[in-house]
């Protein structure tokens, strides 16, 4: 037996929708039942009621000439502070959170009308307690975007109800709100940005309004509790099948709730991130997908994948650290693998290509991806031989495996960088 060398290397969107069991997992358009989804926008209307009178009360019990302390946010954006309450007034963009400066502790935000739009990281907890300490957020209507990363770690918040006015959420708005489980939103948003929900766990369910038009990639990346997602009926971009979001246009898969899902059969691609920890035990792919773009699969659990024969593209990292997968055969129709497919996939034994793949190879069943007219070893395991006729190594595919001592000689010597993490 060979010796190996071990080198360790709810945002409910919705929108308080009962009956979501912990246990359930259901995506459903509410094109099902126009009686939920005019339940969906009545639950909506009595928010933004109760937003619109706590504004007013807080704005009447605590008067700006009561103010502990006050600034500029804007050119005409300004702010008050007063028992632990930030209040924002004025017209146009929040550009500076100077608020920061006063080492106040703020519990609640109010956002008066005339603020268009919420600038990038304002209320963010990454690096400040001013966002980690924020449990209340009342935006009266007139609000019109909120900037990338604007209440990232706001670790305190668990409720947000949207304006009529907002038409855009841009990347990484809400990512990593751990106790954030309602986002109360209606008609007007238009678009939501990249990972705009990444990370959010204690989000379980989600309502996709009929005006959303365009969402991002990784937008509900570890969000594990997410069990519920409903589409309007009227979106024309939008819907579900099989537990996943799909984008019409594109056939693309943008989603897909990681403990109970199939990829519909008429996809053409699956998204970056769009199937983030998913938690089955082997997975099929269609035939007719064309593309799995980076990062698709990332922290997946299952063993197995089967890949179709009208597959062609693989992204950089498709597979990052499927910490189970054990074996992948690689179809003739694939002509592009990007960087370290499989890093971090520390149990994978068995790689295959298919003997009439005129792009790649795995020669003298090496165990390995081949680009075959460069010779070129692009993806490897941890029975990975290296042939004599491979004449480079690309970085980081041996990183984080166990491999045979002549391998790690011979990789050793082709590119020391394959063995460290990129």
């Amino acid at each position: 037996m060979k010796k190996k060398i071990v080198l360790m290397l709810t945002v409910i969107m919705l929108i308080g929708l009962a009956g979501c069991g912990k246990n359930q997992i259901n995506i459903k358009e509410t094109g099902t039942s126009d009686n939920n989804e005019q339940m969906v926008q009545n639950i909506y209307e009595n928010k933004r009621t109760e937003v619109k009178q706590k504004i007013s009360e807080i704005k009447e019990r605590l008067p700006e000439t009561s103010a502990e302390d006050k600034g500029t946010c804007g050119s005409k954006a300004k702010w008050y502070y007063k028992d632990n309450t930030l209040i924002i007034y004025g017209e146009g963009v929040i550009t500076e959170d100077t608020w920061h400066k006063s080492n106040i502790v703020i519990n609640t935000v109010v956002i008066d009308s005339g603020i268009t739009k919420l600038g990038n990281n304002m209320f963010s907890g990454l690096g400040s307690e001013v966002g980690k300490n924020i449990e209340n957020f009342y935006i009266a209507d007139g609000l019109e975007e909120i900037g990338s990363s604007t209440f990232v770690n706001c670790d305190c918040l668990s409720e947000i109800v949207l304006p009529p006015s907002l038409y855009f959420i841009d990347g990484y708005t809400f990512a990593s709100c751990d106790s954030l489980k309602n986002v109360y939103m209606t008609d007007g948003v238009e678009k939501i940005g990249d990972s705009a929900f990444t990370g959010c766990k204690s989000l379980d369910s989600i309502f996709i309004p009929k005006t959303v038009l365009a969402i991002g990639n990784g937008v509900f990346t570890g969000c594990n509790n997410l069990s519920d997602i409903q589409i309007s009926k009227d979106n024309r971009i939008f819907s579900e099948k099989n537990n996943c979001i799909i984008n019409n246009d594109t056939k693309t898969l943008i989603y897909a709730i990681n403990k109970d899902f199939s990829i519909p059969d008429d996809i053409l691609c699956i998204a970056e991130d769009a199937i983030y920890g998913c938690e089955i035990d082997s997975l099929v792919i269609p035939e007719g997908v064309k593309e799995i773009e980076e990062r698709a699969f990332t922290y997946s659990k299952f063993a197995e994948i089967k890949l179709p024969d009208t597959l062609k593209i693989i992204g950089n990292y498709a597979f990052e650290n499927c910490s189970k997968l054990k074996s992948v055969y690689i179809p003739k129709s694939v002509n592009y693998i990007g960087n370290n497919i499989f890093h971090g996939c520390s149990v994978l034994e068995h790689i295959e290509v298919d003997n009439d793949n005129t792009v790649y190879d795995s020669r003298k069943s090496c165990n390995a991806i081949i680009e075959t007219s460069r010779d070129k070893m692009i993806a490897a395991c941890t029975n990975t031989l290296i042939t004599d006729d491979v004449v480079d190594i690309a970085n980081g595919i041996f990183a984080g495996f166990s491999v045979f001592t002549d391998t790690y000689n011979k990789a050793n010597q082709i590119n020391p960088d394959s063995f460290k993490y990129y």
